[in-house]
């Protein structure tokens, strides 16, 4: 057995192996068919500064926020209209002057308002479906859309020649403290379209005119509109993230407490420490870990018994020292390692009930040189029967004490 050195050293050979993929905004939404009831195609998307699609953000980051409108129609020119987009003000804040258009005729100076005091704001959110609340907005941007001076609807510009450059733009600057797992969706709620059915209370919506119909068409009920206006945005570790079965689960074990006087415990009543052994395959302790693992600090596990699901990003958190309800972190310094065979590594998390150690949910990392994380997708359901002749037949490596 071998006690880790704890040094620091670096860790090039992990970061040559991490792999990157730029993944592109689809850049335009989708036309809509002209046999479709809808007049109206609206697509958000969310980006890094480099131009690729952001699914993660991170801490300090600014992102932006591109807005898509295509017509039905081929001649239909913008008229006016609104776009309201929410997001959660403990993540994002607003960055002045950021907001562009990408029809010309559009007015670079037309109101908005930044806030969750509106009236605007209030109807729509007392409005909110169950999946709307879900996502935890308290705050949006109210962005009115009106065409310049000294343009008039002959002359402002075609929607669907320009569907493939964003409509409108804004950006969001990251929080620098924001824990990394955090849910951080942005989006246009299809709420926000006439929220109680009435046409005076729209606060998203496009107003055309055609040379065919010469009359603005105020598109104002959520039946004129195809929405792809919700992204579903999680805040990202900034610690590498190193890929590849490095860790593997070997084992978990339940082990029960004996009685002072070492007699049979009370089965009903009993603490229970619930294990996780797991290992490093011998080709990436030498890849990834210096084939001593002198840079690992710590090695251990992140376990969920909750309702809920499992949430890998805030298991990630958690391990880097963070805190949520219903998960536990379990580390230790100590990893048995012989040449030649996978190191292993083993942890233990105290459960106060035996029912606590049914349907325990974990992933496994390694800490190393000093603050870097590598976590390793191995959660399963450790499905414990709460009946303890059933536990020690299932898993072998129950210890008496």
């Amino acid at each position: 057995m071998q006690k880790l050195r704890k040094t620091l050293c670096a860790f090039l050979s992990v970061v040559m192996l991490i792999s990157v993929f730029s993944i592109a905004v689809s850049a335009g939404v989708d036309p809509i068919d002209p046999a479709a009831s809808q007049n109206i195609g609206i697509k958000l998307e969310v980006e890094h500064a480099d131009g690729t699609e952001a699914t993660t953000v991170n801490p300090g980051e600014t992102v932006t926020v591109n807005v898509y409108v295509t017509a039905k129609q081929d001649d239909a020119r913008i008229a006016g209209g609104m776009l309201f987009i929410f997001w959660d003000s403990n993540i994002y804040t607003y960055v002045e002057g950021s907001r562009t258009w990408g029809l010309s005729s559009i007015d670079p100076l037309a109101l908005y308002e930044i806030n969750n005091t509106s009236t605007p704001y209030k109807n729509t959110v007392s409005n909110f479906t169950e999946e709307e609340k879900a996502y935890g907005w308290n705050i949006a941007g109210n962005f009115q859309v009106s065409n310049s001076a000294g343009t008039n609807n002959t002359n402002a510009s075609l929607i669907k020649e320009n569907d493939a450059n964003p409509f409108m733009s804004i950006q969001l600057k990251v929080s620098d403290s924001v824990l990394p797992g955090t849910s951080a969706p942005i989006g246009i709620p299809t709420t926000a379209i006439a929220p109680k059915n009435t046409t005076r209370m729209n606060y998203t919506y496009i107003q055309t005119w055609t040379d065919q119909s010469a009359t603005v068409v105020h598109n104002k009920a959520k039946s004129y509109y195809v929405m792809d206006t919700i992204r579903d945005i999680t805040v990202a570790s900034d610690e590498p993230v190193v890929t590849g079965p490095a860790v593997t689960k070997t084992q978990a074990e339940v082990k029960m407490t004996l009685n002072a006087d070492q007699t049979a415990v009370d089965y009903a009543a009993a603490p229970f420490q619930f294990r996780v052994i797991s290992s490093i395959s011998e080709d990436d302790w030498n890849t990834y870990f210096n084939g001593d693992g002198s840079n690992i600090e710590s090695v251990g596990f992140v376990a969920y018994k909750g309702d809920g699901a499992f949430d890998m990003e805030t298991a990630k958190s958690v391990a880097m020292g963070g805190s949520a309800a219903d998960y536990q972190a379990a580390k230790t310094d100590y990893i048995q390692k012989v040449d030649g065979q996978p190191a292993n590594f083993g942890a233990r998390i105290d459960f106060t009930a035996r029912e606590n150690v049914k349907d325990v949910t974990y992933i496994a990392f390694v800490q190393y040189d000093t603050d870097q994380f590598a976590f390793y997708d191995t959660s399963f359901d450790a499905d414990l029967n709460s009946n303890y002749d059933d536990i020690v037949s299932r898993y072998a490596g129950f210890i008496a004490g």
